[in-house]
Order: structure tokens, then C-alpha cells, then sequence
């Protein structure tokens, strides 16, 4: 019976963040005469459409729904007239409040999206902010997840457009939301810890406490009950500082749900106590509703520990069945309190389910089996195939155009285009110089031939290269459709399991013991398959940061995304073995990788001592990074530190080992750009011409030695003892100066 107890407490799903459309002011008569008043002696539009906009509010507070509406509508028209559409978005939003208190939430919706189109008309980005909140929070309410998360997203990118830590803050924490409204708790937390990074960076504290309480419910869901309970307390603590009454009563009731793990009722039923006092004192009649129909819940859950059986059916004793009895009364009353003041189909779903489960209990099967019939039609407002499938198609869209849009697409093929003309026309200058130097026919007809040839061959490259652009589109693509085809099977598998569910639950209330039976296997099987998820999600994270650097990972789980970057402070090291394609002759193919394998690892641990990023191996080459992602003053002398600690290795090897090798070690300083590169086996990579230099440094270097450029030298020429060895030519550079480091001139921490 312990596992009545954790769905009777259910995970309960918190919204707070959501909008509120409108502000509750004054609404005595007096002031309302006022207002009418001034409307009569008025003949200004702008003021008239002012003073019915406030005429609507008061009435709107004093609950006089249909004239307030009609108020608004008159300041519309006003506003309309003069073509104001910051204020024809305020208004608008005003409207769908006056639909949203009367539970019309086709016409409420209806507003809203009029409002966010005003909204962009106005080029007021906050405005469209505040647009696109109310959408999400009415989109929620009415069950339509994908709609919902789809304005999460264009809040998202509006956020990234204003660089604006409070709306990328809302984005994320609304994705989140629909996310573990969805069942997703994975994606939920990643969403969440956006979140909350975006609102401690905008200091936004009731929303971190608010993010605390919902990721609170991620560890309450995993089983990770001590973890739950620390994110709950502080969030209490905050909520506590800041009397806010509304989110401790939500606390109350969530810690109250942890205690179902120890079945200690008494602690269960004294915070859902607070909770719904707390919901009295604020007069708040949807609360009032919501928590008094959980403290009958939990009452219920309580009870059901006790009862006895019968022929394989409960059988409560007289004073049981009072009890029940009452409770279920006091649901329906609350149940029906609650539908008046709210349309949310989730918690309609889980009140319904309830009473149909205590009415089993009490024999009341016809009443059971009309509580279940209205639980799923809640159920399928929300959590349908079609809903689901909607929700997987609009992740699906974003998915894709985070990495590779058709925007994209065009911006390269243009790239593609300007250089190739940009190559045709230097071809077309460099043959009429030839061809007016020639001497004879013959050979301006010879220089004609060739000019054509390599005219063809530099079109044929460009051709290739448009062609592989427009591919990684259309992979992009097809990678989107299979993610979406993939989330529509799971919906339409999650949906056959609930119809099966629901015809189990109609068998009677023999069934109902079976499925107490049953969901008690299932709880603690999910316990388990959630430790082998969260095992399964460390060992990918630990696969990621092999490939990726921390923070560029974090990044991509967090965003989906990572951008490239430029950095200004940085040093390239690049290293190779030298004949080794001599040496790869002499030796079998497993000794070989055994050997590169055994440099390689050790390499690994230099950069890692001196904090240098490794970017990837090439073969027999090795490049890494010292000054990203995280910038360090001392990049170079870091790179020139591990240089000579892998020059030390190499010197070690070749003593120890029959087939040791021999390396040139090249370093230079300067700007690079980093990032991911590509959708399908994705790489972290390095380009420009620092990342070249330092190439080139090598290719220019000797054996045994560490060869620094004259932009490495002129940081670290206090630190280090080095041979200026004039100018060198490079390939493709020129002459260079180019400096041997000699060793470490003095200790430097």
C-alpha cells in the first residue's frame, strides 16, 4: 500500500513564472463613476482610449467580466484609429484577461495572438517578450505543449538577439517545463540548468528559487530523495525571506511528498496542512481548491494503508468508509471549486483519477467509471498522439535549424560563388598578361588552351563544393525527420500503453489491488532503470569531455549549439614525428599504433598538467591549445612548458625503446577562431593563420627541439632561454624569425 501513498502525492507539476495577464487595482464604485465621468467630458481619442482601458480594469477586478470586455474593445477601437501598436498589444492582452477569468480560452487565445502581432509591429522587443510569455502560459494551461514550446523558443532567440539574461532565463526555464510536463526529465533538467545560469547572471532571485523547486522535482523523480529535499529547502529558504505565501504552500505540499518514501503520514498531513492554510490566508480560490483537495488526497492515502480485504477486494470497515465517504465529497466540492477559476487539464486529469480510484474503494464502481472516462479525456487533451506528435515536430524544426538552417545554406553557396569569380578573374588577368607577352599565334592559342583547362578545373572544384554544401543541408534535414519520426513511435507507443491502462482500470475494484500490486513493481523498477539512466548519461558526459573542452559541452547540452569563438590570447603547439613514415616501414601495423598510442597517452597528460587544450591528432601529428576556451596570461609559457616536457619524454623513450622516434615541436602565438564543425561527428577544431604559423614553426623546426615564432619569443623571452636563429624561410610565409628554446632561464609558478 506504500505506493498508494506516492500517487495519491503525485509528482506535481509547478508553473510558477507563468504569466499573469493583468493587475488586480481599485474597484470601488466611486472610482469606476470617476472614470466614466472624465470618458463624458473627454473628446480627445488618445485620452478616451486611455480612460476606457483603465474603465476596463476596475471593472475587470470587480468581477464585471462582459462590460469590462466591452470597455476594452471601445479603447481598441480608439486605439486602432490612431495606429498605436504598443498600445493595441496592451490592450489585446487586456482582452483575452477578460476571456481567460470567464474560462473562454479559444477567444483568450485568439487575443493573444493579435496582441504578439501588435506587439511586432511596434519593434518594442520587451513588449513581444511579454507577447510571447502570456502565449506560453495560456498555450500550458490549455494543454497544447507544442505551441507552447514553440513561443519558449522564439523567446529563446529573442533573448539571444537582446542579449537579455531574463528572457533567455524564461526561455529556458518554459522549455524545461514542458519538458517535464512531457515526461522528458532528462531534457528538463538540462533546460533548467540553463535556466538558472541566465537568472544568476541577471540576479533574479525568486526565479532561481522558483528553478529550485523544479529541479527539486527532477531528483524526486530519479529517486534521489536527499537531493530533492536540498533544492526544496532552498528555495524554501528564499521564499521564506521574501514572504512569498503562494510558493511556500507549493513547498509544503512537495516536501510533504518526500516523506511518502518513509510512509511518515503525520509529516505528510501537517505540511499539506500548511500549505492549504497558507492558500486560505492569501484568499486565493484556485489554491484554496488545489491544496484542499490534496489534503483529502493525502487523508485518503493514509487510510488505505489500514484497510482490509475481502474476497481479493478492499473491504474498509464502518468508520474507514466514513471517512472515505467524506473525503470524496470534499474532492467533488474542490474538484468542482477548481474548474470554476481554472482551465488546467493536468490537474483535472490527476483530481479525476483520484476520486475514480477512492470510489473503487468504497464500491461505487459507476461513479469510478465516470471519474476515469473524465480522467482520460483530460489525459488526452495533453498527452494525445497528436498532441505528442505536434510537440515532436516543432522540437524536431528548432533541432535542426540550431545547427544548419536554409539560411545558412544560401549564405554559403554566396561564399561559394564570390570566390569562385574572385579565382576565374586573377585566372582571366594572369593568361591576357601571358598571352600579350607572347611572341607568336601559336603560343597565345597555347595559352588560350591552357587558360580553359584550368578555367574547367576551377569550376568543376566549385561545383563540388556547392554540392557539398547543399548535402550537409539536406543531411540536416533528413536528420531532423528521423528525430521527429522517432518522437512520433514513442507518443503513439505511449499512447497504446494508456489505453491498455485504461482498460485494465475498468475491470473493477478486484483490479484495483492487482495494480497497487503492480505499480509497487513498477515504482521500484523505475528506481532502477533511473540509476542505469543517470549511469548511462555520466558515461556519455565522460565520452563528451574526451571530445569536446568543459565548457563548449556544457554549452552544447545546454543550447543544443556551441558558436564559434575568436580568441585573441592564445598559442598553437604542433608536433611531429620525424621520418616516420621510414620508421612505419620497419614496424608491423599493431606495434605501430601500440607506439604512437604509447607517446600519444603521455602527451595527453602533459597538456593536461600545464592546462592546455588537445584540439586532435592528424596521423603521426598532434595539435593542441593553450588560452581557450578559458583565457590564460600565461598560454605561452604554459605551451613552451609542455614542449619541453614532451621534448624530455621523447628523449626517455629513444633510450628505453628499440624503435623510440625522434619529433620537431613548433609553437606560435596569437588569434584564432574555435568551434564545432559540422551535424553528424561533430569535431571541437581551430582555424587561422596563427593555427598555420605554428604549422609552419614546426615544419621549419629540428629534432629534438622546441621552434617558437617571433610572437611566442616576445612573451616568453624573460622565462626561457632561447637561440635566435634569424630568418627562416616558411612555406607560403617567407622569411620569419624564428627562435630554438634552449630550457627554463629560472623557476616560475
Amino acid at each position: 500500500m506504500k505506493y498508494w501513498i506516492v500517487f495519491f502525492i503525485g509528482c506535481l507539476l509547478q508553473a510558477t513564472g507563468m504569466a499573469c495577464y493583468g493587475q488586480p487595482g481599485d474597484t470601488t464604485a466611486q472610482r469606476i463613476a470617476e472614470i466614466r465621468n472624465k470618458l463624458a467630458r473627454t473628446a480627445n481619442d488618445s485620452a478616451k482610449a486611455y480612460w476606457q482601458m483603465e474603465l476596463g480594469r476596475r471593472l475587470l477586478s470587480g468581477k464585471a467580466y462582459d462590460e469590462a470586455i466591452a470597455s476594452f474593445r471601445q479603447s481598441l477601437a480608439y486605439q486602432e484609429r490612431i495606429k498605436d501598436y504598443r498600445a493595441i498589444a496592451k490592450v489585446k492582452t487586456s482582452i483575452a484577461q477578460g476571456y481567460n477569468v470567464r474560462l473562454d480560452t479559444k477567444n483568450a487565445l485568439a487575443y493573444l495572438e493579435e496582441a504578439r502581432i501588435a506587439a511586432e509591429k511596434s519593434s518594442d522587443k520587451r513588449l513581444l517578450a511579454t507577447g510571447y510569455t502570456n502565449l506560453i502560459a495560456a498555450y500550458n494551461r490549455a494543454g497544447i505543449t507544442a505551441k507552447g514550446w514553440d513561443y519558449a523558443q522564439k523567446l529563446l532567440r529573442l533573448g539571444q538577439t537582446e542579449d537579455d539574461a531574463k528572457m533567455m532565463g524564461a526561455a529556458y526555464y518554459y522549455s524545461g517545463y514542458f519538458y517535464h510536463l512531457n515526461g522528458n526529465m532528462d531534457k528538463a533538467m538540462e533546460q533548467y540548468a540553463a535556466a538558472l545560469h541566465q537568472y544568476t547572471v541577471a540576479r533574479d532571485t525568486p526565479m532561481i528559487a522558483s528553478l529550485q523547486i523544479n529541479m527539486g522535482e527532477y531528483y524526486n523523480s530519479m529517486g534521489q530523495l536527499d537531493s530533492a529535499k536540498r533544492y526544496y529547502n532552498r528555495s524554501l529558504q528564499t521564499y521564506t525571506r521574501l514572504n512569498d505565501k503562494a510558493k511556500l504552500a507549493a513547498l509544503y505540499l512537495r516536501l510533504g511528498g518526500l516523506y511518502t518514501a518513509g510512509d511518515d503520514a503525520k509529516s505528510i498531513t501537517e505540511l499539506s496542512g500548511k500549505a492549504l492554510s497558507l492558500a486560505r490566508e492569501l484568499d486565493d480560490k484556485e489554491l484554496i481548491a488545489f491544496y484542499g483537495f490534496n489534503v483529502e488526497r493525502i487523508r485518503c492515502a493514509e487510510l488505505f494503508q489500514s484497510i482490509g480485504l475481502a474476497n481479493g477486494k478492499p473491504a474498509p470497515s464502518a468508520a474507514q468508509r466514513k471517512i472515505l465517504e467524506e473525503a470524496i465529497g470534499k474532492m467533488e466540492a474542490y474538484e468542482q471549486d477548481y474548474r470554476k477559476v481554472t482551465v488546467n487539464y493536468v490537474e483535472l486529469a490527476r483530481m479525476s483519477q483520484t476520486m475514480s480510484y477512492v470510489r473503487q474503494a468504497l464500491g461505487d464502481y459507476e461513479g469510478a467509471l465516470s471519474d476515469y472516462t473524465a480522467y482520460i479525456a483530460y489525459k488526452d487533451s495533453f498527452s494525445s498522439a497528436d498532441n505528442q506528435k505536434q510537440f515532436a515536430a516543432v522540437e524536431a524544426k528548432y533541432a535542426f535549424e540550431k545547427s544548419r538552417d536554409s539560411l545558412r545554406l544560401k549564405e554559403e553557396q554566396k561564399r561559394i560563388e564570390l570566390e569562385k569569380e574572385m579565382e576565374l578573374h586573377a585566372l582571366r588577368f594572369e593568361y591576357d598578361k601571358k598571352r600579350a607577352l607572347a611572341r607568336t599565334e601559336a603560343e597565345r592559342k597555347q595559352l588560350l588552351f591552357e587558360e580553359e583547362l584550368k578555367r574547367k578545373a576551377i569550376e568543376t572544384e566549385y561545383v563540388r563544393s556547392r554540392e557539398a554544401a547543399q548535402t550537409k543541408y539536406e543531411q540536416g534535414i533528413i536528420l531532423a525527420k528521423a528525430n521527429e519520426e522517432k518522437e512520433r513511435a514513442l507518443s503513439l507507443a505511449r499512447l497504446r500503453k494508456s489505453r491498455n491502462t485504461r482498460n485494465m482500470s475498468l475491470l473493477g475494484a478486484g483490479v484495483l489491488l492487482v495494480l497497487a500490486g503492480i505499480a509497487g513493481y513498477g515504482y521500484a523498477q523505475k528506481r532502477k532503470d533511473n540509476r542505469k539512466i543517470a549511469e548511462e548519461k555520466k558515461r556519455s558526459d565522460d565520452l563528451l569531455l574526451n571530445i569536446l573542452p568543459a565548457e563548449v559541452a556544457e554549452e552544447l547540452k545546454s543550447s543544443g549549439h556551441a558558436v564559434a569563438q575568436q580568441y585573441n590570447h592564445t598559442t598553437v603547439l604542433f608536433t611531429d614525428f620525424v621520418s616516420f613514415t621510414q620508421v612505419s616501414e620497419r614496424l608491423g601495423v599493431q606495434e605501430l599504433v601500440n607506439e604512437l598510442n604509447i607517446y600519444f597517452t603521455a602527451f595527453d597528460g602533459i597538456m593536461e598538467k600545464h592546462g592546455l587544450e588537445k584540439i586532435k591528432t592528424i596521423g603521426d601529428a598532434y595539435l593542441a591549445v593553450s588560452g581557450l576556451p578559458v583565457e590564460k596570461e600565461a598560454h605561452a609559457r604554459n605551451a613552451v612548458k609542455a614542449a619541453l616536457d614532451i621534448i624530455e619524454f621523447v628523449t626517455r623513450r629513444k633510450q628505453t625503446a628499440a624503435n623510440g622516434l625522434d619529433i620537431r615541436i613548433g609553437i606560435n602565438s596569437g588569434s584564432l577562431i574555435a568551434g564545432i564543425i559540422g551535424v553528424k561527428k561533430f569535431a571541437y577544431d581551430i582555424w587561422g593563420d596563427t593555427v598555420n604559423t605554428a604549422a609552419r614553426m614546426e615544419q621549419s623546426g629540428a629534432p629534438g627541439k622546441v621552434n617558437i615564432s617571433g610572437s611566442t619569443y616576445e612573451l616568453v623571452k624573460d622565462d626561457f632561454a632561447c637561440t635566435y636563429r634569424g630568418k627562416v624561410d616558411a612555406k607560403n610565409k617567407g622569411g620569419m624569425d624564428m627562435y630554438f628554446v634552449e630550457g627554463i632561464m629560472y623557476s616560475n609558478n
